[in-house]
């Protein structure tokens, strides 16, 4: 077999190979898509409300472009780019109860009550 005829195959193998793993893709229903955009948007809602309450708090420190950390501003005239730090809250998450609790409500077909509820549970767990 000359060089070519092994390059020839080598080439034919691996375009079968693609061609297998393009078939084997599963594309999403409409339904699917949609219910997905829907989640994804409420997580957007819900992250950028978390964002709102962050920078209702007072900082911590802040932290200049060079990435020097400051507990005080230096003083009141002090202004280079800087990016306020927000202490960290513990994150409390649901327990396998409260997350069946949720997913019978997925089960009886009503996405966004499963998202609302999903949404009130983290949000009365985590002080929200």
């Amino acid at each position: 077999m000359t060089a070519e005829d092994e390059e020839f195959n080598r080439i034919e193998r691996e375009s079968r190979i693609k061609q297998d793993y393009v078939r084997d893709i599963k594309i999403p229903t409409r339904e699917q898509l949609i219910a997905e955009v829907a989640v994804l948007t409420e997580l957007v809602r819900v992250l950028s409300d978390r964002v709102k309450e962050l920078e209702k708090q007072e900082p911590v420190a802040w932290m200049d472009r060079d990435g020097d950390i400051y507990k005080e501003l230096p003083n009141e005239y002090w202004n280079p780019p800087h990016t306020p730090i927000y202490a960290k809250r513990e994150w409390v998450g649901l327990t396998v109860g409260e997350i069946a609790e949720i997913v019978k409500t997925l089960e009886r077909g009503n996405i966004f009550l499963a998202i609302q509820s999903l949404e009130a549970k983290l949000r009365e767990k985590n002080g929200l």
